[in-house]
């Protein structure tokens, strides 16, 4: 029995030792193959979830620490503070490719193993590797922001306070938060508060037109912050749908724009407006946090 062409990808992240990529291209295969295939992309996807996508992660990989010249410390505080991989590999004078190739390998063994068990049709292998090529160049390239909110917040009050990012998160390490130094310069919470949301609520904006899967869906670290940050829960309340409910339309390739239309509520008036209030109370919580910026 042969299944209908599909296509499936699902934007990469690379954490610990690993890059996961769960990017398939489903062709006629006989049905004991494409179960395997759904169990490999069930096991794929946990993985996935297991992982938070926060810059800690990413820099605790030793096979990237090596081929950069980079110790943990040195490219978590790095990519803190707004640079790319690709960034990372210039100011070392390492190749890029080196660099990505090292977010592949692991990757890369597993396809091979999968396509020698039969998992897979030449041309499934030729698209799936060709595919994770250009996400990992994609991905190198990229400016991270960690799990829980990320540096463009950060970014945010630096250029409020005209201040270097590396220079806040020295003084936020020995114990003092965002409210101390922007006071210490004569600017006062409410300004900080104002400039954070306004980052916020581009974030906001960009994540209401994601959905969890396909094309135009939100990265592994955006579907961590969205949930952790309260906003699942309070876009599900808005819409009078339980959170596996919602999550289930979002893996299904719908955005919130589209389920807001679909269940009749007002996206901007009531979904995005209730985000900006959950947003600048976290902001206000946040900004008075000693020793944390945004994660």
């Amino acid at each position: 029995m042969n299944m209908s062409p599909k296509m499936k990808k699902v934007l990469p992240i690379t954490l610990g030792l690993s890059l996961v990529f769960a990017s398939s291209a489903f062709a006629a295969t006989p049905a004991s193959q494409s179960t395997k295939q759904n169990q490999t992309q069930v096991n794929q996807n946990q993985n996935i979830n297991q992982m938070n996508g926060n810059l800690d992660q990413l820099a605790a990989n030793t096979s990237l620490q090596n081929v950069l010249g980079f110790s943990k410390e040195e490219i978590n505080e790095k990519l803190g503070a707004g640079k790319s991989l690709s960034d990372l590999a210039k100011d070392k004078n390492v190749n890029p490719d080196k660099v990505r190739d090292t977010l592949l390998e692991t990757n890369d063994k597993q396809l091979d193993v999968d396509f020698k068990a039969g998992k897979m049709t030449q041309d499934q292998y030729n698209q799936r590797k060709a595919g994770n090529k250009d996400q990992a160049q994609k991905y190198m390239d990229e400016r991270k922001t960690p799990a829980m909110g990320g540096n463009y917040k950060l970014a945010a009050v630096a250029k409020l306070l005209d201040m270097d990012i590396s220079k806040i998160i020295q003084k936020v390490k020995s114990g003092k938060d965002i409210d101390d130094i922007s006071e210490s310069i004569g600017i006062d919470d409410e300004k900080v508060t104002a400039a954070v949301l306004k980052v916020e609520k581009q974030k906001i904006a960009d994540l209401v037109k994601q959905s969890w899967s396909g094309k135009n869906s939100m990265t592994a670290a955006d579907k961590v912050y969205f949930e952790k940050s309260g906003y699942l829960e309070n876009v599900a309340d808005k819409l009078d749908m339980s959170e596996s409910n919602f999550k289930e339309q979002l893996n299904k390739g719908k955005t919130i724009e589209v389920i807001s239309k679909n269940q009749d509520v007002d996206l901007k008036g009531d979904v995005i407006a209730s985000l900006e209030k959950l947003a600048k109370k976290a902001i206000e919580k946040e900004i008075n946090k000693n020793g944390q910026y945004f994660q």
